[in-house]
């Protein structure tokens, strides 16, 4: 599976073959982007009323996915899409 982000701060596409190097980048466009690290940038959510982050960052992913495009590549196509569903559902018990 290739991902993809259209990172504003440094416009241009990054391509990523993982979901942790989604986070990790992520996590650097939210320094780069609001001057925050990805905990500080959680806490002044929830602050908000957003849920807690998890283990496996989906609200965190959710919540820069407003900010910036992210989506999977497919036929060498960009489709933007809730990629946290994407990596869940990514298993060979739920087939291609």
């Amino acid at each position: 599976m290739t991902y993809y982000i259209k990172d504003t701060t440094i416009k241009k596409v990054v391509k990523l073959n993982t979901y942790n190097e989604v986070v990790a980048h992520l996590e650097g466009i939210c320094h780069r982007k609001f001057g925050k690290t990805r905990s500080s940038y959680m806490n002044d959510m929830v602050g908000l009323g957003y849920s807690p982050d998890d283990q496996s960052a989906t609200q965190f992913v959710r919540l820069l996915s407003e900010a910036v495009e992210v989506g999977i590549i497919r036929d060498n196509n960009r489709m933007r899409t809730d990629i946290t569903n994407i990596e869940r559902y990514n298993k060979p018990e739920f087939g291609d």
